[in-house]
């Protein structure tokens, strides 16, 4: 196999590390692979390249950070979507128009809570899509977003039975007060 121009690996006299350094000039090894400027394959690595990952990774972090928070609707509108696809739902709404949708729904419809876009896992006050008309259709005009808390309290009933059913059970809940 041929040797890279300026390597110096079959110019070393035996027991030489190097060309021009006797062993590493960090930890003074000479066990390990001398690799460039004077530094085994270990210092060179935690010298050089070690902190430059660390630095691009911190970076990268943060540009996803900051291009979630920037998209934080599309982001919603795209994973709601596809949990529904997965669950087997007919879908006849775009991202876009859920997106739309989204940016233009502050607070909970229901119980007027504003609405947390920034959370990254469910709590009460987290939007959910919910279906107004329980059909196994996802359209426009079938669909409001809800904060997690209604969402799961009115779980599959329709705003009718969900009226009907605080109805029925606040008479029971007044004993308990």
């Amino acid at each position: 196999m041929p040797f890279q121009k300026g390597h110096t690996l079959g110019k070393l006299k035996p027991g030489q590390w190097s060309k021009k350094y006797p062993c590493c000039q960090k930890c003074g090894t000479t066990e390990i692979p001398h690799v460039a400027n004077g530094l085994c394959k270990k210092c060179y690595y935690d010298g050089f390249i070690r902190p430059r990952q660390k630095e691009y990774n911190r970076r990268k972090k943060k540009y996803q950070h900051e291009r979630y928070i920037n998209n934080r609707h599309k982001h919603w509108a795209k994973s709601t979507l596809y949990k529904h696809k997965l669950r087997k739902f007919a879908i006849n709404i775009t991202i876009d128009e859920l997106e739309i949708l989204a940016k233009h729904t502050k607070i909970c419809p229901l119980c007027g809570k504003i609405l947390n876009w920034h959370n990254n896992s469910l709590k009460d006050d987290s939007p959910t899509l919910d279906r107004k008309n329980n059909e196994k259709i996802l359209t426009k005009d079938n669909i409001w977003i809800l904060c997690y808390k209604c969402n799961t309290i009115k779980n599959s009933l329709t705003l009718l039975e969900l009226k009907k059913w605080c109805e029925l059970i606040a008479p029971k809940i007044e004993q308990y007060l």
